[in-house]
């Protein structure tokens, strides 16, 4: 993949914009098996600032912390070395929960993109790395969203979720050590998110994105249309860069896959319901989850008043408030949040093999199993932090990890494969072999990961049909030698009685 696809992408997207324009998602199989990968060296860090001394912290143990059973690290573990981004709304820089002025949350690299419908160009501005110049982030458009708030509550709230640092200020992120990137989207359209994704990938050292926005309003045809235009930067960053990729899976109750979480490069989050560790919520969209977390987070908020501009904050409150957020959209970020906690104790944990490794240690719930309404399960910090063991494969297919590589097949990719070939197992491996459809999505495969041709290895599973020629051979050598039996006792026994 060569960055000039990335380009050419963002073009046709930002001549795109499309009629459809993504909504913050924000308010109201078999399992993996366990095949041994490699073992990561883990680093240990301790911190000063004690989580539990601040003012709200017993408030987001309750809704968030104690549900992901995520009390137990937060004073060894908060993501110190790892780099988020988050693509969203706006943020209120100067909420006291991030003051001073942003500095203690909000990364110099961060950028507002800008839709211009005029020029049909995306106007891209950078946080100045020498002034804090973080009110480009706060720059409050002129319209409302559907859901009758301003756009910087949503933003604001996402980027406490996973980083408000611990400075007595009321409470804490659950990875409050990361450095977190905010690109801000003005417009939440196409040819915005292309832009961020660009800018991502030309700052090259991201490693987590998170995307709690989704397009809940467009047909199947035109999400279809929008995933597969999206598909090469989602790959250049998953696979050229080793970027993990969060987005929310929806807020509709139905059965849906909505873009950018039906993406294959993208791990899709659902919500649990409040303070629940085993029900889904019952506004969390299913069919295309990969995991949950907790759908209802104690979060900074921006106590804004209508009509919703940058100075409309309540004045009772101020803008140093909090409230109980509720959607995917916050089961995404505390995903993001959990894999940089085990990217901080991992340092050289791959985003392969942090994403196994989160599907390995979830905790299953509702039917056994990955399904298609929980994914693989309720995430587990501790139980994540504890896996060292990253793992590869799926029951009754082959592992794969290639022993002689070093290399690990996308999981998506190659699940879906393995689902082919168990609805193929029935019939012989040359009947395998000759299924064009299964066997150019192998051979892409073995190209791209240099894997190796287990269908020619003792360890490729003998399909029934392959035990059936089996039986009926050796019936037909029963058969055989039984008749010749026959035969020859025949034979003898009328050469026998010729004789007397």
């Amino acid at each position: 993949m060569k960055k000039h696809k990335i380009i050419t992408s963002s073009i046709f997207l930002t001549l795109l914009t499309l009629t459809s324009t993504p909504s913050l998602i924000n308010s109201t199989t078999d399992k993996v098996d366990l095949t041994s990968l490699k073992t990561l060296k883990a680093s240990s860090l301790a911190y000063t600032s004690i989580a539990s001394n601040e003012e709200f912290y017993s408030y987001q143990k309750e809704q968030q912390f104690d549900i992901l059973n995520a009390t137990s690290v937060l004073d060894s573990y908060r993501g110190e070395g790892v780099t988020i981004a988050v693509i969203d709304t706006g943020v209120r820089y100067d909420a006291a929960a991030f003051s001073p002025n942003g500095a203690n949350v909000l990364s110099n690299r961060s950028a507002s993109f800008t839709y211009n419908f005029q020029t049909e160009q995306v106007e891209t501005k950078i946080v100045s790395r020498y002034r804090n110049d973080y009110s480009l982030l706060a720059e409050d458009p002129t319209y409302d969203y559907e859901q009758g708030s301003s756009p910087l509550i949503h933003g604001t709230s996402v980027s406490g979720v996973i980083k408000e640092p611990v400075n007595n200020q009321g409470g804490m992120g659950l990875a409050s050590e990361v450095e977190l990137i905010h690109l801000k989207l003005a417009n939440l359209n196409t040819a915005e998110i292309a832009e961020a994704l660009n800018y991502i990938y030309y700052l090259g050292d991201v490693d987590i994105i998170n995307m709690s926005l989704g397009f809940v309003d467009s047909t199947p045809e035109e999400t279809a249309l929008i995933n597969s235009v999206f598909s090469p930067m989602f790959e250049a960053l998953y696979v050229e860069q080793g970027v993990l990729i969060f987005a929310a899976s929806g807020n509709d109750d139905t059965y849906n896959d909505y873009f950018p979480a039906c993406n294959d490069y993208v791990i899709s989050i659902g919500a649990l319901a409040d303070q629940s560790k085993e029900k889904r919520a019952d506004f969390s969209t299913y069919g295309y989850v990969d995991l949950m977390a907790p759908g209802y987070a104690f979060t900074p908020y921006v106590n804004y008043v209508y009509p919703y501009t940058y100075d409309s904050y309540d004045p009772e409150y101020g803008i140093n408030s909090y409230a109980i957020m509720t959607g995917t959209s916050f089961a995404s970020p505390l995903s993001a949040a959990s894999a940089a906690l085990y990217q901080a104790k991992y340092k050289d944990a791959t985003n392969e093999e942090t994403r196994l490794a989160m599907f390995h240690s979830a905790i299953d719930i509702d039917e056994k199993g990955h399904d298609i309404y929980t994914g693989y399960g309720r995430i587990d910090v501790e139980a994540l932090l504890n896996y060292d063991n990253v793992t590869a494969g799926h029951d009754g297919f082959v592992s794969l990890f290639n022993e002689n590589t070093s290399n690990v097949v996308t999981s998506d990719a190659w699940y879906e494969l393995g689902n082919r070939y168990h609805a193929l197992s029935n019939r012989s491996k040359d009947a395998i072999k000759n299924d064009t459809s299964f066997m150019n999505s192998y051979n892409q495969i073995r190209e791209t990961y240099n894997y190796d041709d287990f269908l020619n290895e003792d360890r490729f599973p003998t399909p029934v049909g392959d035990y059936i020629d089996i039986v009926l051979i050796v019936i037909s050598i029963l058969i055989i030698i039984i008749s010749v039996a026959i035969i020859f006792v025949g034979r003898k026994m009328k050469t026998k009685k010729n004789s007397q």
